[in-house]
This record gives C-alpha cells, structure tokens and sequence, in this order.
C-alpha cells in the first residue's frame, strides 16, 4: 500500500481555485493525473479521448480499485447547472463511461439527484478570487477541501473513490458525497454535515455509493454513522483521562432500508473529544493506530468548532 499524496493550493505551482469555470476540472488534472512542481500525480487518468473533453468538462477514472469514473461539468453558465455561474461544478460517479456525460449506472442517479442540482461547491463567488484547498489522494479515493468562502475559516469536504468494504471482491464499493443545491451554501453533501447529522438506520443526504454490496441494483443512498452527532464538541467526549486523542472511523451502512455494516470511509476519522491542535497540524497514533499520523482539518462543515483526522499513512484498502 502506498500513502496517499497531499496537495496544497499554498503549494509551488499549484492549480488555483476561484469560482469561474474550469478550474476544478484543471485542479483535478493537476493533482490526481498529472501532477504539478515537486508532487507527483495520485495515479489516476483522465480520459481525454472522450467526446466532449475540454478544459472545462472531463471524466477521470480511478488508477486501483473499482476503477469507476468521475464526471465533471465544470462550464460555469453553459453548463447542466440551474442558473450555474462558476460558483459550482456538476459532479457524478459512473461505472462505465463512453464519452464525457455519457455512461451507465450514474451514482447518484439522476432520479435521486438530478443533473441540474448535483455539484460541488469552489467558491462563494463567480469570479477570480483564489480559494485555500487541499486534496488527499491515493490512487483509488480522494477528498477534497475548499474553504469556499460561504463561511469565514471553514471548509467544504467532499469524497470520491473506494471504501474499504468488509466484503472480499466488493466490485462496487465507490461512493460520492455530493451537494443537491446550486447557488447557495449549505453545506449537505459535504463530509462534516454527512457525519454531524448521522443515524445508524436511514439514507445520509449526498452519500451515495455504486451500488449494495450484493451487486443488484443501481445507485445505493445508505447512512455514513458516527458514535455522537457532532464532530470534536460535548456531544462525545469532553477529554480523556491519559490526555490521549481519540479516533473512530466512519462507518457506512449498506442501505438506507438496513444497518447491516458495509465498511468505512479510507483515510477519515472523527476526533472524539476537543484538542489542542491547530488546522493543519500533524501528529501520530499510538495503540490500534500505531504506525499511522494524521493530519487535523479544523473548521468544516459549517462550524469552526468541527475538527477531523486524516490519515496521511497508507489507508485501509481491501480486496
């Protein structure tokens, strides 16, 4: 296994991300095919000899894994988008995919979100004003951070790729999160508010993967659960008698309708319990998660107060 790689925007030669279009399509490009400076790509392709391949609409495919497909539509006003002017780009996950926007097996299918409202969000505003974000990668699952702007100092999460699935040969064990409305801040969709507002025995708004475990069906919407409802606040824990920090993994169910246990999310955790650590900072498991480090991401979500672990070691990856 191979620890996933960390890109910046306060990185030499980093792609730069503002609310016109093209740019998330370009930040992708650069992070997870070709690479940029001294980072080297995650390991991913772009498929370029679509139809419809431009600098503002592109699939990407996983390098491992499932090697599913991300559909971007990042054209701003001309876009699929109601009323898009940059702010957002249309995002959707494919199992196969012919030429750009076209493919079988959308997840989310354009029934539970439709074509004109599933996006994420780059910026609070349509023009060229740089965002701050950062993406983890390997070459199988990314997610990616934005502080967009809609809140001072708090970012935007989002997901894409494999999960490590508790079933051997899980053909379609890749989800997305993603937002359901266009021009406006909410945060649904996004890794903070998924979790936040988690139970173990329904649907988890924007968390779709390709489909259920036993590989019938289309496009799955099952529940991401948590111990507590809320991210590094009282709710959990108020501290730990050893002054240890304390990590739990996010667990997804296999279906709305059931809270049979698929797996969980690669390389996320919840922080159980306030710390003293800034955004950004590092530190190192011990334990159960000795051997691995991770980096805090404070302020997500919509409050700065949430605070989640990323593992910058090689993530959990089944077969």
């Amino acid at each position: 296994m191979t620890a996933p790689t960390i890109y910046r925007s306060s990185d030499a030669s980093a792609p730069v991300l503002t609310g016109t279009a093209g740019d998330l399509v370009n930040l992708l490009d650069k992070c997870l095919v070709l690479g940029y400076g001294a980072k080297a790509n995650a390991g991913w392709s772009r498929k370029t000899a679509f139809a419809g391949n431009t600098t503002t609409r592109a699939a990407f495919q996983q390098g491992g894994g499932n090697q599913l497909y991300l559909d971007v539509d990042d054209r701003g006003a001309t876009g699929v988008l109601t009323g898009a002017t940059g702010k957002e780009a249309a995002v959707r996950g494919y199992e196969a995919m012919t030429d750009v926007s076209t493919g079988t097996n959308p997840f989310p299918t354009t029934a539970q979100i439709a074509a004109a409202t599933g996006n994420w969000r780059k910026s609070a505003t349509a023009d060229a004003v740089p965002r701050g974000w950062f993406l983890v990668a390997d070459d199988r699952t990314f997610m990616l951070a934005v502080l967009d702007g809609d809140t001072l100092g708090t970012y935007k999460v989002y997901y894409f790729g494999d999960i490590y699935s508790l079933k051997t040969g899980d053909s379609y064990r890749t989800g997305i999160l993603t937002r359901s409305s266009v021009n406006g801040a909410s945060s649904n969709g996004t890794i903070g508010t998924a979790v936040a507002t988690a139970i173990s025995s329904s649907s988890t708004l924007g968390w779709y993967l390709a489909r259920i475990a036993a590989a019938t069906g289309t496009s799955a919407n099952p529940s991401l659960i948590v111990i507590g409802s809320s991210w590094e606040t009282a709710v959990t824990f108020a501290g730990s008698l050893d002054g240890n920090i304390y990590l739990q993994r996010v667990l997804t169910s296999d279906a709305a309708s059931g809270t049979i246990l698929r797996g969980w999310l690669r390389g996320v955790y919840e922080i159980l319990q306030p710390i003293g650590l800034a955004d950004g900072d590092t530190f190192d498991g011990a334990g159960d998660f000795a051997g691995r480090s991770f980096i805090v991401v404070k302020g997500f979500g919509g409050s700065t107060l949430q605070a989640m672990a990323i593992e910058t070691t090689a993530w959990d990856t089944s077969s």
